[in-house]
């Protein structure tokens, strides 16, 4: 790093990508605690996440039985040759019996607009994310509780043995945010779309 910002930028940009992969594997971890889970990394230079996943997808035996994947951009910035480089690799780890699960997105439906920000007056058109445009990969959507109409439905007032405070299966929707915590609105919903492409 040349600048203390350029640094900063670089180091932040990398505790972001550490954060996101720390979150799933602990996710994955105490959803599935028998599990054997392998973490697979690469740098930015050396290819990122297109090399992992090369490498889970092309190395026999198969190391891994479902492969996860939380990152992307939108179709625009992935482009034709980034969608085709994915759905190639989805389609091969398919016929190799390997799930693959990519994130959606935080953008709603213009994933190529900045999350967790006020939505530009001008968007850009919708565009699910990239990496999970391929019909041979899940695109995994965020969910939220929705429990407001009737939380004490739900929810004991006090904890419950173990710290338990839920009384019930509190039904789901699809995760969208469109209010951020000062009441202004931003792009803050579970991804998807339409491909242009596949």
């Amino acid at each position: 790093c040349e600048t203390t910002n350029s640094c900063s930028s670089a180091v932040t940009g990398y505790l972001d990508d550490q954060s996101e992969a720390t979150l799933d594997v602990f996710r994955a971890g105490s959803t599935a605690p028998g599990a054997s889970i392998l973490l697979v990394t690469a740098t930015n230079a050396s290819g990122s996440i297109g090399v992992d996943t090369e490498y889970l997808v092309n190395t026999t035996p198969v190391p891994a039985q479902a492969i996860s994947i939380s990152f992307g951009a939108c179709e625009l910035v992935g482009g034709p040759s980034g969608v085709n480089f994915w759905d190639t690799l989805f389609q091969q780890a398919a016929g190799e019996g390997i799930s693959v699960f990519v994130a959606s997105g935080d953008s709603g439906a213009s994933e190529c607009d900045t999350y967790f920000a006020t939505p530009p007056a001008s968007p850009q058109p919708n565009s699910p994310n990239y990496i999970c445009s391929s019909g041979f990969a899940t695109c995994v959507g965020g969910t939220e509780f929705n429990d407001t109409s009737n939380p004490s439905q739900y929810w004991s007032s006090t904890n419950l043995a173990n710290y338990r405070s839920a009384l019930s299966y509190i039904p789901e929707g699809a995760w969208n945010e469109p209010l951020n915590s000062s009441g202004g609105t931003e792009a803050a919903a579970t991804g998807g779309g339409v491909s242009l492409y596949i």
